[in-house]
């Protein structure tokens, strides 16, 4: 009786190992047959959670209106960026893995204990695709395990395509002047505005024009604006912006504030219809305060003198100014 019991329990076990063994078998030949590493639909994606080697996080959400940042005050997302994440994920090929065992995976970096890049794809508040990226083989490539399987690959990835920085992925581009600039002020400085194709400053005086390349450099920064980055603090209490302009576009006006903390430091920008404060650097700053007089051209009369001078010159005009004068003689 006892010699039957052990029998059976080395046929269950025998049956685990056969199950265990077919179902890693599917696994890895659903892989290989879809030729991919995440056989994920793009269109259920609504998540995505990075984490670096120093346990650094990051959570992406799409929204009615995009991919934003919740615990970053829902800013907006870079689409360009995230597209491209996505993009490359989800058509990492995997023929074949290089290498199957634990020891392996450690090696390469893909384990929950160690790894550089954790990459999780979210549906619905659930996990579609953990993904482990750690070390590299070769020039954009990265050893990559799922979580789901021992099995590691090298797919053509880089790891600084997925930063773990809040950062790293915002919109830099958030605070651009939604529609076509139509006018832009400085306050107590000058006021331009579009006619048809030129630029007009407002308060020319006689013999003052709009110096046309000028304003048009001036009004594509601004059209072009990009922040740094999410400012680490506000404005100090009570200081004044170093800068104010009103820009007027097709579809409304926005006001700008722009602090510098310290002459030639970055700055500290905000603008009407997106809250928060953020980063600008100073060298796209500094042009913004641009005088009036360097906005306009004085234009300059013609001397009668000039204008003869202008003249072709004339054959005796011509002999006269070539024939060599006599010296005096000497006495």
């Amino acid at each position: 009786m006892n010699r039957h019991v052990k029998a059976l329990a080395v046929l269950l076990a025998l049956q685990v190992l056969l199950l265990a063994g077919i179902l890693l078998w599917q696994q890895r030949a659903t892989t290989a047959q879809s030729g991919v590493l995440l056989p994920v639909e793009r269109s259920r994606i609504d998540g995505v959670i990075i984490v670096d080697e120093t346990g650094q996080k990051v959570r992406l959400q799409r929204g009615d209106s995009g991919w934003m940042l919740p615990d970053a005050q829902g800013l907006a997302v870079d689409p360009d960026k995230i597209s491209q994440l996505l993009d490359r994920l989800l058509a990492a090929s995997a023929p074949w893995p290089i290498a199957t065992s634990a020891e392996s995976a450690k090696r390469f970096e893909v384990t929950p204990e160690k790894f550089q890049r954790q990459v999780q794809l979210m549906a619905a508040g659930q996990v579609v695709g953990d993904l482990y990226l750690g070390t590299s083989p070769g020039f954009k490539k990265v050893h990559a395990r799922r979580a789901d399987s021992d099995d590691v690959y090298a797919i053509d990835f880089a790891n600084y395509d997925a930063p773990a920085r809040a950062d790293d992925w915002l919109d830099k581009a958030l605070l651009k002047p939604a529609g076509d600039v139509t006018a832009v002020a400085w306050p107590e400085h000058w006021r331009i505005q579009r006619s048809g194709d030129a630029w007009v400053l407002d308060g020319l005086a006689p013999g003052e024009s709009t110096k046309q390349d000028a304003v048009a450099d001036l009004v594509n920064k601004i059209a072009n604006l990009r922040v740094a980055g999410v400012a680490d603090a506000p404005p100090v209490e009570g200081s004044s912006p170093a800068l104010t302009l009103t820009v007027s576009t097709s579809t409304g006006e926005f006001d700008y504030r722009l602090y510098q903390p310290q002459p030639r430091s970055d700055f500290i920008v905000a603008r009407s219809g997106q809250e928060g404060f953020f980063k600008l650097a100073a060298y796209i700053g500094e042009p913004l305060m641009i005088d009036r007089v360097d906005l306009l051209t004085v234009g300059a009369s013609v001397a009668p003198v000039a204008a003869a001078a202008s003249k072709p010159a004339t054959k005796a005009t011509t002999e006269s100014a070539t024939k060599p004068t006599k010296k005096p003689a000497a006495p």
